[in-house]
């Protein structure tokens, strides 16, 4: 699916940014109302630990600050790092009004910012509108915008195999697995 590749191509973070309502028990069982409380001489258990949306918002703040310090050394917007992602990955060529609506439904933008970014793109001759005068163009990705695609994904492979150094894989299953049930849930909420 195309939101579920964007949102890992983007190093798995573009959601719940400071959505700090609380903590989110994982697994703490015995507790909360109409527990009966230990005696005091029976140890309490220790407490599990809990992830928040302040979490989550951290963690994507920060990948997002070195992914926008790797962009603007070549002059790339996020967004426009967006588009050439999803046409260096999955489709070469795609047309405008699709593109800009597949972009925006996946961060959860309006569609102008992904316009703007397709204009930018074109102006670097890293994309090409096909016929320029249409009004739905084709949008193809061209030979600079494929070596610019693969200049940046090889850097933020690096950056990624850095950032998940010997953190267990289990751990790491578990929090693609946790991460996505919240998003899941998120776009869930918003479609309410």
């Amino acid at each position: 699916m195309h939101t579920h590749r964007l949102t890992r191509g983007i190093l798995n973070a573009i959601f719940l940014a400071g959505l700090a309502v609380g903590p989110v028990a994982c697994g703490a069982a015995g507790s909360g109302p109409g527990v009966a409380s230990h005696p005091a001489d029976t140890p309490r258990p220790t407490p599990a630990p809990s992830l928040t949306g302040q979490d989550i918002g951290q963690a994507e703040k920060a990948t997002r600050a070195v992914l926008d310090r790797l962009l603007a050394e070549t002059g790339t917007s996020f967004n426009g790092w967006v588009v050439l992602n999803d046409l260096g990955a999955a489709h070469p060529t795609a047309m405008r009004n699709e593109l800009v609506g597949r972009i925006a439904s996946g961060l959860k933008i309006d569609e102008q910012p992904v316009r703007a970014a397709l204009a930018e793109l074109a102006r670097q001759d890293l994309i090409e509108p096909t016929p320029a005068a249409a009004t739905n163009p084709e949008i193809r990705i061209t030979p600079a915008g494929t070596t610019r695609f693969h200049q940046l994904q090889e850097a933020i492979k690096q950056i990624t195999q850095r950032l998940y150094a010997n953190l267990p894989p289990q751990d790491l299953a578990t929090a693609h697995r946790v991460l996505t049930t919240v998003t899941e849930r998120a776009n869930a909420e918003l479609n309410r």
